[in-house]
């Protein structure tokens, strides 16, 4: 029931792609998953779900920031938010 209600509420942008190897032993920093700092609860759970399954498959722990690096990143939210309707246009 909880991954019904979570999967309309957020949105997910953006795809980090790791094919093998840590991502620090290819020079390349882990991109953090950004969410808002007024973000629903489901959110910051569909964020740190995404932190979760990254680490599984990755075995690095990603960031959760609430502004996106310079160098990218995952953002997670609603298609209400600002920063996701700038990114979607």
């Amino acid at each position: 029931m909880l991954r019904r209600a979570l999967l309309p509420a957020a949105l997910f942008v953006g795809i980090a792609a790791t094919s093998s190897g840590s991502l620090q032993a290819q020079g390349t920093a882990p991109p953090a998953v950004v969410v808002a700092q007024d973000a629903s609860f489901a959110e910051r759970l569909a964020a740190q779900e995404i932190r979760r399954y990254m680490y599984v498959t990755t075995g690095e722990l990603v960031p959760i920031a609430e502004a996106l690096p310079a160098e990218g990143g995952i953002v997670v939210g609603c298609k209400c938010r600002p920063a996701v309707k700038r990114l979607l246009t």
